[in-house]
């Protein structure tokens, strides 16, 4: 009885002190940038055409053999699944700035050199741009787009 006293009294005191190991994380202030493909560009435009990826959700019926009072049952159900779906996209370079992989400015005819068919870029259209933490992950020769955002008519 005085050891399960001892531990309740252990774990209580401790639970007390347990915290996260950073009570003050570090999080990005933006969102990422997005990994598009350059398929096209128009300098007369300045507008990209773009190859986006990203995961969608798609349901999937699924069979199951399931036991019921001592029968063997196939049951169908309902599973969520998420894909990769493609798709183009066009985006508009004009008033764009252009950054390398180190948050350094890049000139714009640099960057449009860099426009091939195959390449891949870091597109944003935050105000704010890209937070250093993202810039952490990128080589220095990578290229960020931060375009102009598209406003609604």
């Amino acid at each position: 009885m005085f050891r399960t006293a001892a531990v309740l009294a252990m774990t209580a005191a401790l639970a007390g002190t347990t915290a996260w190991a950073d009570d003050n994380p570090v999080l990005p202030k933006t969102a990422p940038p997005e990994f598009v493909t350059v398929n096209q560009f128009d300098t007369g435009k300045e507008e990209l055409i773009v190859g986006v990826v990203s995961m969608a959700p798609t349901q999937v019926t699924r069979t199951r053999n399931v036991v019921i009072m001592g029968k063997t049952v196939t049951e169908n159900y309902v599973e969520t699944k998420y894909v990769p779906v493609s798709r183009m996209m066009r985006k508009s370079t004009s008033g764009a700035k252009y950054l390398n992989g180190e948050g350094k400015p890049v000139d714009k005819a640099s960057a449009i050199q860099m426009f091939k068919k195959g390449a891949v870029i870091l597109w944003t259209e935050s105000a704010d741009g890209v937070d250093p933490l993202y810039l952490k992950a990128l080589s220095k020769d990578a290229l960020i787009v931060i375009g102009q955002p598209v406003v609604a008519p």
